[in-house]
């Protein structure tokens, strides 16, 4: 592996990450979000219940622009934010 990121250097880019970084991660983000909303609503009693928690908590998150660019605001290393949208 050596030799060849050697050879290859000028085609690639090496990050190192730390093992957990959650702050990094916007399925990490999105899920604590998500649990504080639906964990505050009443206990659903259903499956049907608990999806319509589930749905009508993340419509909640994505109508509030201040979470979206919170999101946006999240870079990773390959400068693609965590929208996606690539850095400039």
């Amino acid at each position: 592996m050596k030799k060849w990121r050697a050879e290859n250097k000028e085609k690639i880019a090496v990050s190192y990450l730390p093992s957990y970084s959650p702050e990094l991660n916007r399925d990490e983000l999105l899920n604590v979000d998500l649990k504080q909303r639906v964990t505050k609503a009443a206990p659903p009693r259903t499956k049907m219940a608990l999806t319509r928690t589930a749905i009508d908590a993340l419509r909640n998150i994505q109508k509030q622009p201040a979470r979206r660019e919170l999101r946006a605001s999240v870079r990773t290393p390959t400068g693609v934010s965590a929208t996606g949208a690539r850095r400039t």
